[in-house]
Protein backbone atom coordinates (compact mmCIF):
# COMPACT_ATOMS: atom_id res chain seq x y z
CA UNK A 1 0.00 0.00 0.00
CA UNK A 2 1.39 3.31 -0.88
CA UNK A 3 -0.20 5.25 1.64
CA UNK A 4 0.92 8.27 3.07
CA UNK A 5 2.77 6.87 6.53
CA UNK A 6 4.25 9.28 9.35
CA UNK A 7 7.52 7.36 9.94
CA UNK A 8 6.49 8.12 13.70
CA UNK A 9 3.31 6.62 13.57
CA UNK A 10 3.41 5.00 17.06
CA UNK A 11 4.91 7.69 19.02
CA UNK A 12 3.19 10.11 16.77
CA UNK A 13 -0.36 9.32 16.71
CA UNK A 14 -0.59 7.13 20.30
CA UNK A 15 -0.14 10.76 21.66
CA UNK A 16 -2.75 12.48 20.07
CA UNK A 17 -5.39 10.74 21.55
CA UNK A 18 -6.99 11.26 18.05
CA UNK A 19 -9.36 9.22 16.94
CA UNK A 20 -10.13 9.59 12.98
CA UNK A 21 -9.75 13.00 12.44
CA UNK A 22 -9.94 14.51 9.35
CA UNK A 23 -7.53 17.86 8.45
CA UNK A 24 -8.63 19.85 5.50
CA UNK A 25 -6.08 22.45 4.93
CA UNK A 26 -3.00 23.88 3.09
CA UNK A 27 0.21 22.15 3.12
CA UNK A 28 3.31 24.11 1.70
CA UNK A 29 6.17 21.61 0.34
CA UNK A 30 9.86 22.96 -0.31
CA UNK A 31 11.43 22.08 -3.74
CA UNK A 32 12.10 18.22 -2.60
CA UNK A 33 8.28 18.18 -1.13
CA UNK A 34 9.16 17.96 2.18
CA UNK A 35 6.70 19.92 4.37
CA UNK A 36 7.55 23.30 5.51
CA UNK A 37 6.16 26.22 6.16
CA UNK A 38 5.36 29.43 3.17
CA UNK A 39 8.29 31.34 3.14
CA UNK A 40 10.56 28.35 2.40
CA UNK A 41 7.74 26.77 -0.08
CA UNK A 42 7.70 25.66 -3.93
CA UNK A 43 4.86 24.25 -3.82
CA UNK A 44 1.51 24.06 -2.06
CA UNK A 45 -1.05 21.53 -1.92
CA UNK A 46 -4.83 21.48 -0.47
CA UNK A 47 -6.41 18.36 0.53
CA UNK A 48 -7.86 16.06 3.04
CA UNK A 49 -5.52 14.25 5.86
CA UNK A 50 -7.08 11.47 7.96
CA UNK A 51 -5.30 10.89 11.10
CA UNK A 52 -6.17 7.80 13.01
CA UNK A 53 -3.79 4.63 13.68
CA UNK A 54 -1.87 6.11 10.52
CA UNK A 55 -1.67 9.30 8.70
CA UNK A 56 -2.54 9.67 5.07
CA UNK A 57 -4.05 11.59 2.46
CA UNK A 58 -7.71 11.18 1.29
CA UNK A 59 -10.10 11.88 -1.55
CA UNK A 60 -8.88 14.82 -3.57
CA UNK A 61 -5.83 16.62 -3.72
CA UNK A 62 -4.43 19.18 -5.48
CA UNK A 63 -0.97 20.44 -5.92
CA UNK A 64 -0.08 24.29 -6.79
CA UNK A 65 2.80 26.07 -7.87
CA UNK A 66 3.21 29.64 -5.52
CA UNK A 67 1.32 31.35 -7.93
CA UNK A 68 -1.01 29.22 -7.92
CA UNK A 69 -0.67 27.34 -11.07
CA UNK A 70 -1.68 24.08 -10.76
CA UNK A 71 0.82 21.21 -10.65
CA UNK A 72 -1.20 18.20 -10.15
CA UNK A 73 -4.08 16.87 -9.73
CA UNK A 74 -5.09 13.35 -8.20
CA UNK A 75 -7.01 10.98 -5.88
CA UNK A 76 -6.80 9.50 -3.07
CA UNK A 77 -8.26 6.06 -1.70
CA UNK A 78 -9.73 5.74 1.65
CA UNK A 79 -6.57 3.76 2.56
CA UNK A 80 -4.32 6.80 1.47
CA UNK A 81 -3.14 4.76 -2.07
CA UNK A 82 -3.42 6.80 -5.27
CA UNK A 83 -6.40 5.60 -7.52
CA UNK A 84 -7.63 6.72 -10.66
CA UNK A 85 -7.01 9.64 -13.17
CA UNK A 86 -3.64 11.67 -12.44
CA UNK A 87 -2.57 15.05 -14.37
CA UNK A 88 0.62 16.75 -14.01
CA UNK A 89 1.64 20.51 -15.61
CA UNK A 90 3.97 22.42 -16.32
CA UNK A 91 4.11 26.35 -14.71
CA UNK A 92 2.90 27.97 -17.95
CA UNK A 93 -0.21 25.61 -17.65
CA UNK A 94 0.63 22.67 -20.16
CA UNK A 95 0.24 19.01 -19.59
CA UNK A 96 3.42 17.58 -18.24
CA UNK A 97 2.46 13.85 -17.41
CA UNK A 98 -1.31 11.89 -17.33
CA UNK A 99 -2.06 8.69 -16.89
CA UNK A 100 -3.43 6.35 -14.05
CA UNK A 101 -3.07 4.70 -10.52
CA UNK A 102 -5.12 1.55 -8.96
CA UNK A 103 -5.03 1.29 -5.19
CA UNK A 104 -0.98 2.85 -5.70
CA UNK A 105 0.20 0.89 -8.52
CA UNK A 106 1.18 2.72 -11.89
CA UNK A 107 -1.39 0.68 -14.60
CA UNK A 108 -2.15 1.48 -18.52
CA UNK A 109 -1.02 4.39 -20.53
CA UNK A 110 1.58 6.92 -18.88
CA UNK A 111 1.95 10.02 -21.55
CA UNK A 112 4.49 12.33 -21.16
CA UNK A 113 4.88 16.17 -22.92
CA UNK A 114 7.38 18.43 -23.85
CA UNK A 115 6.18 22.37 -22.00
CA UNK A 116 5.34 23.08 -25.77
CA UNK A 117 2.74 20.75 -25.82
CA UNK A 118 4.18 17.62 -28.08
CA UNK A 119 4.26 14.18 -26.54
CA UNK A 120 7.61 12.97 -25.30
CA UNK A 121 7.48 9.75 -24.66
CA UNK A 122 4.52 7.04 -23.52
CA UNK A 123 4.36 3.72 -21.95
CA UNK A 124 1.57 0.67 -20.99
CA UNK A 125 2.26 -0.39 -17.70
CA UNK A 126 1.51 -3.10 -15.62
CA UNK A 127 2.78 -1.40 -12.50
CA UNK A 128 6.17 1.31 -12.12
CA UNK A 129 8.64 -1.41 -12.70
CA UNK A 130 6.99 -3.33 -15.33
CA UNK A 131 6.65 -1.50 -18.40
CA UNK A 132 6.34 -1.16 -22.69
CA UNK A 133 7.53 1.97 -24.51
CA UNK A 134 4.81 2.77 -27.27
CA UNK A 135 6.20 6.38 -28.04
CA UNK A 136 9.80 8.24 -27.46
CA UNK A 137 11.32 11.00 -28.91
CA UNK A 138 14.96 11.86 -27.64
CA UNK A 139 16.12 15.71 -25.85
CA UNK A 140 16.81 16.65 -30.02
CA UNK A 141 12.91 16.01 -31.30
CA UNK A 142 13.77 12.90 -32.76
CA UNK A 143 11.63 10.66 -32.50
CA UNK A 144 12.77 6.57 -31.77
CA UNK A 145 9.85 4.75 -31.24
CA UNK A 146 6.01 5.31 -32.20
CA UNK A 147 2.47 3.40 -32.33
CA UNK A 148 3.90 0.78 -30.01
CA UNK A 149 6.25 -0.56 -33.26
CA UNK A 150 10.26 -0.78 -33.98
CA UNK A 151 13.60 -1.05 -32.16
CA UNK A 152 14.88 1.87 -30.65
CA UNK A 153 18.15 2.65 -28.36
CA UNK A 154 17.47 4.97 -25.53
CA UNK A 155 20.07 6.60 -22.59
CA UNK A 156 17.98 6.96 -19.75
CA UNK A 157 19.72 10.07 -19.22
CA UNK A 158 17.49 11.67 -22.01
CA UNK A 159 14.42 10.67 -19.79
CA UNK A 160 15.90 12.05 -15.92
CA UNK A 161 12.51 13.54 -15.24
CA UNK A 162 10.57 10.21 -16.26
CA UNK A 163 13.09 7.05 -15.89
CA UNK A 164 15.01 6.11 -13.14
CA UNK A 165 17.83 5.28 -12.53
CA UNK A 166 19.58 7.80 -15.31
CA UNK A 167 23.44 6.00 -15.90
CA UNK A 168 21.82 3.32 -18.53
CA UNK A 169 21.29 2.59 -21.74
CA UNK A 170 18.81 0.46 -23.31
CA UNK A 171 17.63 -1.10 -26.72
CA UNK A 172 14.82 -3.66 -27.41
CA UNK A 173 12.15 -4.26 -30.01
CA UNK A 174 7.88 -3.38 -29.97
CA UNK A 175 5.67 -5.17 -31.88
CA UNK A 176 1.98 -3.87 -31.34
CA UNK A 177 2.69 -2.35 -28.15
CA UNK A 178 4.49 -5.67 -26.65
CA UNK A 179 7.91 -6.79 -26.23
CA UNK A 180 9.75 -9.02 -28.85
CA UNK A 181 13.05 -10.25 -29.13
CA UNK A 182 15.97 -9.23 -27.30
CA UNK A 183 16.12 -6.12 -24.73
CA UNK A 184 19.51 -5.50 -23.64
CA UNK A 185 20.55 -3.23 -20.71
CA UNK A 186 23.60 -1.18 -20.63
CA UNK A 187 25.21 0.85 -17.39
CA UNK A 188 27.53 3.54 -17.37
CA UNK A 189 30.50 2.97 -14.89
CA UNK A 190 32.49 6.12 -13.95
CA UNK A 191 36.19 5.31 -12.22
CA UNK A 192 37.70 8.47 -10.15
CA UNK A 193 40.96 9.32 -10.48
CA UNK A 194 43.54 11.61 -8.87
CA UNK A 195 43.50 14.02 -12.33
CA UNK A 196 40.35 12.80 -13.87
CA UNK A 197 37.59 10.40 -14.48
CA UNK A 198 36.88 7.82 -16.84
CA UNK A 199 33.70 5.94 -17.81
CA UNK A 200 32.95 2.85 -19.62
CA UNK A 201 29.51 0.86 -20.60
CA UNK A 202 28.87 -2.53 -20.17
CA UNK A 203 25.76 -4.79 -20.88
CA UNK A 204 24.73 -6.02 -17.37
CA UNK A 205 21.71 -7.81 -18.52
CA UNK A 206 20.12 -9.58 -21.94
CA UNK A 207 16.26 -10.84 -21.90
CA UNK A 208 14.47 -12.72 -24.70
CA UNK A 209 10.64 -12.10 -25.09
CA UNK A 210 8.36 -14.00 -27.12
CA UNK A 211 4.85 -11.89 -27.84
CA UNK A 212 5.40 -9.98 -24.65
CA UNK A 213 6.35 -12.85 -22.78
CA UNK A 214 9.80 -13.20 -20.98
CA UNK A 215 11.94 -16.18 -21.48
CA UNK A 216 15.07 -16.49 -20.11
CA UNK A 217 17.62 -13.19 -19.44
CA UNK A 218 21.62 -13.78 -18.90
CA UNK A 219 23.36 -11.42 -16.62
CA UNK A 220 26.97 -10.34 -17.73
CA UNK A 221 26.27 -11.59 -21.32
CA UNK A 222 29.34 -10.32 -22.50
CA UNK A 223 31.82 -11.56 -20.38
CA UNK A 224 33.25 -15.15 -20.53
CA UNK A 225 31.02 -18.38 -19.94
CA UNK A 226 32.09 -18.20 -16.48
CA UNK A 227 31.46 -15.34 -14.89
CA UNK A 228 27.69 -15.24 -17.04
CA UNK A 229 24.29 -15.87 -15.06
CA UNK A 230 20.87 -17.22 -16.01
CA UNK A 231 18.45 -15.06 -15.05
CA UNK A 232 14.84 -16.38 -14.40
CA UNK A 233 13.20 -13.14 -13.83
CA UNK A 234 12.94 -9.79 -15.72
CA UNK A 235 15.47 -6.98 -14.39
CA UNK A 236 13.27 -4.61 -13.00
CA UNK A 237 15.55 -2.02 -12.10
CA UNK A 238 13.91 1.10 -13.48
CA UNK A 239 10.88 2.67 -12.88
CA UNK A 240 8.86 5.51 -13.89
CA UNK A 241 7.35 6.45 -10.14
CA UNK A 242 7.38 10.01 -10.08
CA UNK A 243 9.97 11.17 -7.96
CA UNK A 244 7.67 13.18 -5.60
CA UNK A 245 5.85 10.62 -4.68
CA UNK A 246 8.59 9.27 -2.32
CA UNK A 247 8.91 12.07 -0.33
CA UNK A 248 5.02 12.88 0.19
CA UNK A 249 4.95 8.90 1.04
CA UNK A 250 7.12 8.94 4.02
CA UNK A 251 6.33 12.66 5.25
CA UNK A 252 9.61 13.97 4.71
CA UNK A 253 9.28 17.36 6.65
CA UNK A 254 12.14 20.15 6.71
CA UNK A 255 14.79 20.18 9.41
CA UNK A 256 13.12 23.07 11.42
CA UNK A 257 10.28 20.20 12.42
CA UNK A 258 13.17 18.41 14.44
CA UNK A 259 12.12 17.14 17.81
CA UNK A 260 12.71 19.93 20.44
CA UNK A 261 15.26 19.58 23.59
CA UNK A 262 12.10 18.79 25.71
CA UNK A 263 11.10 16.28 23.58
CA UNK A 264 8.32 17.43 21.71
CA UNK A 265 7.41 16.27 18.15
CA UNK A 266 7.31 19.83 15.88
CA UNK A 267 5.90 18.38 12.88
CA UNK A 268 3.08 16.38 14.79
CA UNK A 269 1.88 19.27 16.64
CA UNK A 270 2.47 21.61 13.35
CA UNK A 271 -0.23 19.48 11.03
CA UNK A 272 -2.40 19.23 14.33
CA UNK A 273 -2.70 22.45 15.72
CA UNK A 274 -0.32 24.64 13.57
CA UNK A 275 1.79 25.42 16.16
CA UNK A 276 5.17 27.02 14.58
CA UNK A 277 8.05 25.17 14.26
CA UNK A 278 11.27 26.67 16.18
CA UNK A 279 15.31 25.86 15.94
CA UNK A 280 16.11 24.95 19.71
CA UNK A 281 19.34 23.51 20.09
CA UNK A 282 21.33 25.88 23.11
CA UNK A 283 24.77 26.39 22.23
CA UNK A 284 26.92 27.17 24.95
CA UNK A 285 29.70 29.15 23.18
CA UNK A 286 30.36 31.42 20.23
CA UNK A 287 31.76 28.71 18.46
CA UNK A 288 28.66 26.72 18.58
CA UNK A 289 26.62 29.51 17.19
CA UNK A 290 28.34 29.46 14.45
CA UNK A 291 27.98 26.06 13.78
CA UNK A 292 24.58 26.27 14.34
CA UNK A 293 24.13 29.25 11.93
CA UNK A 294 25.84 26.95 9.68
CA UNK A 295 23.99 24.33 9.64
CA UNK A 296 20.49 26.66 9.44
CA UNK A 297 21.89 28.53 6.44
CA UNK A 298 23.57 25.34 4.58
CA UNK A 299 19.76 23.92 4.69
CA UNK A 300 18.04 27.17 4.07
CA UNK A 301 20.48 27.22 0.51
CA UNK A 302 18.72 23.89 -0.44
CA UNK A 303 15.51 25.31 -0.75
CA UNK A 304 16.29 27.12 -4.00
CA UNK A 305 14.80 25.32 -6.73
CA UNK A 306 17.75 25.03 -8.44
CA UNK A 307 19.75 23.86 -5.56
CA UNK A 308 17.63 21.19 -4.19
CA UNK A 309 19.62 18.27 -5.16
CA UNK A 310 23.12 19.24 -3.59
CA UNK A 311 23.46 18.26 -0.27
CA UNK A 312 24.63 20.06 2.64
CA UNK A 313 27.96 18.14 4.62
CA UNK A 314 26.91 20.12 8.51
CA UNK A 315 29.62 20.19 10.66
CA UNK A 316 29.74 18.53 14.14
CA UNK A 317 28.38 21.05 16.75
CA UNK A 318 31.64 21.93 18.36
CA UNK A 319 33.19 23.27 15.03
CA UNK A 320 35.61 26.03 15.83
CA UNK A 321 36.77 27.46 12.37
CA UNK A 322 36.36 31.05 10.62
CA UNK A 323 34.81 29.66 7.29
CA UNK A 324 32.89 26.40 6.03
CA UNK A 325 31.73 25.08 2.40
CA UNK A 326 28.10 25.26 2.91
CA UNK A 327 27.61 23.14 -0.44
CA UNK A 328 29.75 22.06 -3.36
CA UNK A 329 28.21 22.86 -7.09
CA UNK A 330 29.26 20.28 -9.98
CA UNK A 331 28.20 21.73 -12.93
CA UNK A 332 28.51 24.56 -16.07
CA UNK A 333 29.85 27.46 -14.58
CA UNK A 334 26.63 29.15 -16.45
CA UNK A 335 24.65 27.14 -14.02
CA UNK A 336 26.08 27.98 -10.75
CA UNK A 337 24.52 30.77 -9.02
CA UNK A 338 26.42 33.60 -7.99
CA UNK A 339 26.29 34.97 -4.48
CA UNK A 340 28.22 37.39 -2.79
CA UNK A 341 26.35 39.08 0.09
CA UNK A 342 26.49 40.03 4.17
CA UNK A 343 24.53 38.75 6.49
CA UNK A 344 24.37 40.67 9.48
CA UNK A 345 22.08 40.55 12.84
CA UNK A 346 22.66 40.70 16.20
CA UNK A 347 21.72 38.14 19.17
CA UNK A 348 19.58 39.56 21.47
CA UNK A 349 19.49 39.44 25.33
CA UNK A 350 16.53 36.79 24.95
CA UNK A 351 18.93 34.34 22.82
CA UNK A 352 16.92 34.96 19.63
CA UNK A 353 18.34 36.79 16.27
CA UNK A 354 16.79 40.70 15.96
CA UNK A 355 18.42 43.20 13.52
CA UNK A 356 18.47 41.12 10.55
CA UNK A 357 20.13 42.38 7.27
CA UNK A 358 21.28 41.26 4.09
CA UNK A 359 22.80 43.20 1.44
CA UNK A 360 25.25 42.67 -1.58
CA UNK A 361 24.73 40.21 -4.55
CA UNK A 362 21.98 37.88 -3.49
CA UNK A 363 18.33 36.83 -4.65
CA UNK A 364 15.31 38.52 -2.85
CA UNK A 365 13.49 34.84 -2.57
CA UNK A 366 17.11 33.78 -0.64
CA UNK A 367 17.27 36.77 1.16
CA UNK A 368 13.34 35.98 2.58
CA UNK A 369 14.02 32.29 3.27
CA UNK A 370 17.31 32.80 5.29
CA UNK A 371 15.54 35.74 7.21
CA UNK A 372 12.77 33.54 8.01
CA UNK A 373 15.05 30.52 9.72
CA UNK A 374 17.09 33.21 11.45
CA UNK A 375 13.83 34.33 12.74
CA UNK A 376 13.19 31.13 14.04
CA UNK A 377 16.72 30.10 16.37
CA UNK A 378 16.08 30.30 19.53
CA UNK A 379 18.23 29.77 22.78
CA UNK A 380 21.28 30.82 21.25
CA UNK A 381 24.65 31.70 23.68
CA UNK A 382 24.69 35.01 24.52
CA UNK A 383 27.35 36.99 25.97
CA UNK A 384 25.97 40.57 26.10
CA UNK A 385 29.60 41.59 24.24
CA UNK A 386 29.11 43.29 21.19
CA UNK A 387 32.38 40.98 19.96
CA UNK A 388 30.32 37.77 20.29
CA UNK A 389 26.80 39.35 19.52
CA UNK A 390 26.70 41.48 16.62
CA UNK A 391 27.56 38.71 13.71
CA UNK A 392 28.44 39.46 10.34
CA UNK A 393 28.74 37.08 7.94
CA UNK A 394 29.72 36.61 4.57
CA UNK A 395 28.09 34.29 1.64
CA UNK A 396 30.17 33.79 -1.14
CA UNK A 397 30.39 31.79 -4.21
CA UNK A 398 34.14 30.17 -4.80
CA UNK A 399 35.46 28.38 -8.00
CA UNK A 400 37.76 25.83 -8.91
CA UNK A 401 38.79 24.21 -12.06
CA UNK A 402 40.16 21.16 -13.18
CA UNK A 403 41.28 18.53 -15.88
CA UNK A 404 38.60 16.21 -14.75
CA UNK A 405 35.14 18.75 -13.07
CA UNK A 406 34.35 22.27 -12.77
CA UNK A 407 33.22 22.65 -9.48
CA UNK A 408 31.91 25.78 -7.22
CA UNK A 409 31.53 26.16 -4.06
CA UNK A 410 29.24 28.35 -1.52
CA UNK A 411 30.75 28.99 1.32
CA UNK A 412 30.19 31.12 5.00
CA UNK A 413 32.51 32.84 6.46
CA UNK A 414 32.28 34.56 9.73
CA UNK A 415 33.84 37.90 10.00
Amino acid sequence: MRAVLLYLTCLFISSLHVTGQDITDTLFYDARWSICERPAATYYRIGTMRIDSLARYIGPAQDFYMNGTPEMKATYSPLGDLHGEITFYFPNGNVKIHGWFNNGTMTGKWSYFNEDGTLRAAFNCADERTFTPLFLRNKKGKVLLENGNGKFRIRTSDYDDIIYPTDFSWEGEVRNGLKEGTWKYTALFTVFGPQRSTQFRKTVVSENYVHDKFMRALGNPEDNVRERKVLNRPFKYFTLYPEKFEALERLHSDFIFARTRDGRYQLRSFLVARRPPVIDEAPVSPDQNFALLIRVLGNAMTKKEELRYYRHRPPGRNFSGFSYELLQLYATPKNIPRYDAKIKFTIMPNRTIGNIEIIGKIDEQLKGIITYYLSRIRNLHYTGNPLDDDIVLNLKTSFQSTNAFYRGSIVLNRL
